[in-house]
């Protein structure tokens, strides 16, 4: 399988990931929407690493393969943002 290297700056730390090809472009279109998330959830500077943040990527990317094939509508991405966003939260205070 073709991988992509792609890199993502949140609080001007440098996070690379290895992506499939086939996975570049719904990243590009989930980027943004992956650094809302993780300023939203606002972690500590010590637990932003890198497990959160690629798994913010991968749920990110699965996100808008979905939303593509639903054709899911704006308010409804949103509301599902905020359901996974508060359960983060929790695995985080645990």
């Amino acid at each position: 399988m073709s991988e992509q290297i792609v890199e993502i700056i949140i609080r001007e730390k440098k996070f690379s990931f290895r992506i499939p090809y086939s996975d570049y472009i719904p990243f590009k279109k989930a980027e943004k929407s992956v650094v809302s998330l993780i300023e939203e959830i606002d972690p500590e500077d010590d637990e932003l690493d890198f497990g959160i943040v690629y798994s913010a990527v991968k749920l990110a990317i699965e996100n808008n393969k979905l939303r593509e094939k639903l054709n899911i509508t704006d308010d409804e991405q949103s509301e599902s943002i905020n359901e996974i966003t508060k359960k983060i939260e929790i695995f985080l205070n645990q």
